[in-house]
């Protein structure tokens, strides 16, 4: 972390936010008047086609596993149920070796920046075919800026067949790229159609926006890996501009989120899953007999359905989901959204999972298997991995069992191999 970052965090540890905003506005400054000298270089285009056709197998890759992992599952399932096979699990396992180490399949992408044109293009060139999904546009405004900074044209040019959750996303993405896409809907809508809200729980469960100011890698290293890494040219000053912007609202919301959290007397808390969430406990855990009683989690569904309420950042995707749910809910920094019909039917209604699986067929596995099973499950215990997973790794997908990958995809255990950290391969019935 940037030493600014250390001084920044004090800044908010003794609640001065007017030095705090002063110093979110200096430090984007600093960027802002050096943009020009950002040298970022357009990530590579694959122009080829696939020689051979993939097998019945599709990589399902997770970044972050409090937000991506139910929504996988149902996914996995969809697939199964077609008689094509699953690896599923953390991203970083899937890529360490640039897709050439894993049998041919398809790779199905969750968002569609600058990173994840470069996967594709690794993926690409391995003989793999790539789908993407952009999952993370489920409470996303349809706004001009926030596409052309959240999409990159190379990850579409990188890209066989592109997935959206509805008329309105398709539309939008034609209308600025030129790019032709399939709706399916979004599998995180399956995730909260699947459930029902009963508030048995007792606990009231707040969430937390501060993914720019106390974000894992720091509000310095943040700003400078989007503009590096996500943007270029212009898009590189909307990202600026919008980064301020974040970090500005986050810091109005802060003490909101604090009150919400020392007044109740059951708190579950959930960090926006870029967040280190050891500040808030060190904040919250003085060792007095008053601190508030506070249990950190991840995944705010699981949670949802049994609290007696839910507290949310006014434009936080909590709210929308909460609706969803039926979810008691109240809006910190704001008034809640008019979640209208024009809002809460912008996904294509019901079984998004099972609709893309159907579709994905059209891509033409190789049904005469060029490898059988039981190659490619020889192939894939047998890789050599080099991922080595650090702290920010376990942050954003902590150690899981295979009993969660065997409840949550319906496959009998025997069907399930471990094939590196946090990463499966399961079969499917045929």
């Amino acid at each position: 972390m940037h030493p600014i970052d250390n001084q920044f965090l004090e800044l908010l540890r003794q609640g001065d936010f007017d030095k705090a905003r002063k110093a979110v506005k200096g430090l984007v400054n600093i960027f802002r008047t050096n943009l020009d000298r950002v040298k970022v270089s357009s990530p590579p285009t694959f122009l080829g086609k696939a020689e051979k056709a993939p097998h019945r197998l599709v990589y399902l890759p997770i970044e972050i596993k409090d937000r991506e992992f139910e929504s996988k599952l149902f996914l996995a399932k969809a697939f199964l149920a077609l008689g094509i096979d699953v690896v599923i699990g953390q991203t970083w396992s899937i890529t360490s070796g640039l897709f050439k180490d894993l049998p041919r399949g398809v790779v199905l992408f969750k968002t569609l920046n600058a990173i994840d044109a470069h996967n594709m293009y690794n993926a690409r060139v391995a003989g793999h075919f790539t789908a993407a999904l952009d999952e993370e546009a489920f409470t996303r405004p349809v706004s001009d800026d926030i596409y052309k900074i959240n999409i990159n044209r190379e990850a579409l040019q990188n890209c066989c067949v592109l997935y959206t959750q509805g008329d309105e996303q398709s539309a939008k993405i034609e209308e600025l790229f030129n790019r032709p896409s399939f709706v399916v809907g979004n599998p995180r809508a399956d995730v909260i159609a699947s459930k029902k809200w009963d508030g048995s729980g007792g606990h009231d469960l707040i969430c937390g926006m501060a993914g720019t100011i106390n974000g894992v890698r720091g509000i310095y290293n943040t700003i400078s890996a989007t503009i590096g890494q996500l943007c270029k040219g212009e898009h590189a000053k909307l990202a600026v501009d919008m980064l301020e912007k974040a970090a500005l609202r986050e810091l109005e919301v802060f003490p909101e989120v604090m009150e919400a959290l020392c007044t109740s007397k059951d708190a579950v808390f959930r960090p926006h899953p870029s967040e280190d969430p050891t500040f808030w406990q060190n904040i919250l855990d003085t060792g007095s007999p008053e601190d508030p009683l506070v249990r950190f989690t991840g995944s705010s569904i699981s949670h949802m359905v049994n609290s007696s309420k839910v507290f949310h950042v006014a434009e936080c995707g909590t709210g929308f989901e909460a609706e969803l749910l039926g979810a008691p809910s109240h809006s910190l920094g704001g008034d809640k959204p008019n979640y209208g019909p024009d809002f809460l039917f912008r996904t294509k209604n019901g079984n998004a999972a099972g609709r893309l699986a159907v579709n994905m067929l059209s891509m033409g596995f190789d049904l005469r298997q060029e490898l059988s099973r039981d190659k490619i499950k020889e192939v894939l215990t047998q890789r050599k991995s080099t991922f080595q997973p650090t702290t920010f790794h376990r942050r954003k997908f902590p150690t899981t069992e295979t009993e969660e990958i065997v409840t949550g995809t319906g496959a009998s255990l025997d069907r399930v191999s471990k094939i590196d950290d946090n990463l499966w391969y399961v079969e499917a019935e045929y």
